[in-house]
């Protein structure tokens, strides 16, 4: 069965995402800014945990790495929709190849400044599929996680973050946020779920 944990939290910052861009976007109409937003971030996964039909996976190492790269289509100076893709790569204690994870989101940023102009507030949800890479060797669990010789596996991913970014110039700005992350799957009658709490930093700029 999906957890529904983690259904309800995505279908709640969906709802606020879809009652909040509309509603900026019309304010600014009076002062537009056209253009593109690209995005490149790292990120270091903190506390990373997992479970497998509900039960907790033992062994999952507590550090994962990410890169995000993304384009936003600005509506106005605070808010763009946009592409991301995450790419996550996930260690467990005693398994040499780490679980790869590829989440594509359509998402919504949204900055606002908090001083002179070059400080700016951010925060940002992105939901999408998963694609969990197959492995040989994925036993993150012998008795709760049934991944060995695991096929490539789908499912849903959401994320948001929270943080602030610097202007370095009228066209880049340098940021770092603290969010979080959760890939949940479905397959050979289990459904396994990751989930980390992403610090990223990154660099953004406007074309």
């Amino acid at each position: 069965m999906p957890n529904t944990q983690f259904t309800s939290r995505a279908a709640a910052f969906a709802l606020l995402a879809g009652l909040a861009v509309p509603t900026l976007a019309q304010a600014e109409e009076a002062n537009p800014v056209a253009g593109y937003a690209g995005t490149v971030e790292f990120n270091m996964g903190l506390g990373s945990s997992g479970t497998a039909d509900g039960k907790d996976v033992k062994g999952i190492d507590g550090l994962a790495l990410g890169i995000t790269p993304a384009i936003d289509r600005m509506l106005g100076k605070s808010v763009g929709i946009g592409l991301e893709t995450m790419f996550w790569w996930f260690g467990s204690e005693g398994v040499d190849e780490s679980q790869f994870i590829v989440s594509p989101h359509l998402r919504v940023r949204m900055s606002f400044p908090v001083y002179l102009d070059k400080v700016n507030f951010d925060a940002q949800l992105g939901v999408g599929p998963t694609i969990w890479a197959g492995r040989t060797d994925a036993k993150f669990n012998e008795t709760t996680m049934k991944l060995e010789d695991s096929d490539m596996r789908f499912g849903w991913s959401l994320r948001f973050a929270f943080g602030g970014s610097y202007k370095i110039n009228t066209t880049v700005a340098a940021f770092a946020s603290l969010g979080y992350y959760t890939s949940t799957t479905y397959g050979d009658d289990v459904t396994a779920n990751l989930n980390t709490i992403p610090f990223s930093v990154g660099l953004r700029g406007m074309f």
